[in-house]
Order: structure tokens, then C-alpha cells, then sequence
């Protein structure tokens, strides 16, 4: 018998110290807890067509405080499934902040379509996994060193880290760096680096510098070298 698998959850966010959620939703994501960093995200940078949503999210961190997530419900099945499980908590819970009845997440695919967004995300975890797993690290450990290296240039990466770890294209970056703004940009990329370097070892650490002041000199070389024509 074929085992059926996790379509997604339906989560909730909540105000602290609130019974009732202001705001549900679902996930095909794995790891659930990150819609609540993107509803954050969202929030702050004017993001969000659900303006009721934006406000109360910004209200909440004003305040030195932030919502809080919790799962409603693991639904398993396909898409269809998850959408009609939206409905039903949208109206068994009446959040405040939901200005439709739930289900209509992307109106505009086909079922096949949707059915091939979720295969694509089902095999991307799966490589996920196994990757980790050929480099000895967790699944956790493996998205953490990818969050790294997204915004620290490959230049300044010890030999240590895995190749596949840098890949992350010049476009990607060009965008994210758009969204966030020059100052938040720089801010993102000094606060990665300090994370890192804080948690590598001290060969790891020595490696760095090496690789830094050998990156600096052939800068200073180039530039003597244009300056010269």
C-alpha cells in the first residue's frame, strides 16, 4: 500500500497571551516555522497585501514583541486537500486578519501545475537530505552553512567549505540586495560574517585570514596594474 504523503500544515499565528490565532494559513514547507520570519519580513518591508495583517505584525514588534506560530493541523494528501483543511479552520476560528475564506492560494495554476510545484519541493528536499547526509552534516547543519554562504562572497570562504555550498548566483544576490537596501545589505553581510567566524575553528579561522590578505593583495596589484596603462 502506498504510503500518502504530507501535503503541508495549517498554522496559526498568534498574538502572546491570545487563545485565538489573528491570522491562518498553510505550508507545503517542511520546516513551518520559517512563514513566520517571512510574514516578519513581509511586514516590515511594506510587503503584504493584507494591510490588517502588516499592521498588527508591526504593532506587536513596536511593542518589543512578535507573534507566535502554532501548527492547527499536519494535512497529508496533495494540494486540494490542504486548501480545503484552510477553509475549514478560517471557518471554525474566524481569524480577525483573513479577508478570504481560504483555498485560493495561487488562483492561477492548474492542478497539474500545482501538482508540479509540489513534486519539484518534494525532490529538492530529498536532495537536501542526501546531500547532508554524503557531507556528514544534519539537514539543519546543511541549511545554516547555506544561509552563510549566501551573503559572504566566495572569495572570502575558507578551502574547508564544500564547494556546493558557494553556489548561490550573482543575480540571486543582485535581488535580495535590492529588496533590503545598500545599509541593510552591508549591515546582513558584516552580521553573517561575524556569525561565522565566531563559530569556525581556529585553523578554519587562520585559513580565512590567509585567503583575506591574499584576496587584498592581488586587488592592490590590479589596480597598479590598470593605473599603469
Amino acid at each position: 500500500m502506498e504510503a500518502v504523503r504530507r501535503a503541508g500544515v495549517i498554522y496559526g499565528l498568534y498574538e502572546p497571551s491570545v487563545i485565538l490565532p489573528f491570522y491562518v494559513g498553510f505550508t507545503t514547507n517542511l520546516h513551518y516555522r520559517r512563514r513566520l520570519v517571512e510574514h516578519i519580513y513581509d511586514a516590515r518591508n511594506k510587503r503584504n497585501k493584507n494591510i490588517q495583517k502588516e499592521q498588527l505584525i508591526l504593532e506587536l514588534l513596536n511593542a518589543g514583541s512578535k507573534p507566535e506560530i502554532k501548527v492547527l493541523e499536519e494535512v497529508f494528501g496533495g494540494l486540494k486537500e490542504i486548501k480545503e483543511r484552510e477553509v475549514f479552520w478560517i471557518a471554525e476560528l474566524k481569524p480577525s486578519t483573513n479577508y478570504t475564506p481560504g483555498g485560493d492560494w495561487n488562483p492561477m495554476l492548474s492542478e497539474k501545475r500545482e501538482q508540479s510545484i509540489a513534486n519539484s519541493k518534494e525532490t529538492k528536499t530529498r536532495k537536501r537530505r542526501e546531500l547532508a547526509a554524503s557531507l556528514g552534516l544534519t539537514e539543519e547543519e546543511l541549511i545554516a552553512q547555506r544561509k552563510a554562504s549566501y551573503v559572504v562572497d566566495a572569495h572570502l570562504w575558507p578551502s574547508c567549505q564544500p564547494d556546493v555550498l558557494r553556489k548561490y548566483s550573482k543575480e540571486h544576490k543582485a535581488k535580495r540586495r535590492q529588496e533590503l537596501g545598500e545599509e541593510a545589505w552591508k549591515k546582513l553581510v558584516a552580521d553573517e560574517k561575524r556569525n561565522w567566524y565566531a563559530n569556525i575553528s581556529p585553523e578554519q579561522k587562520e585559513e580565512f585570514r590567509r585567503r583575506e590578505r591574499e584576496y587584498r593583495r592581488q586587488r592592490r596589484e590590479k589596480r597598479k596594474h590598470q593605473a599603469s596603462k
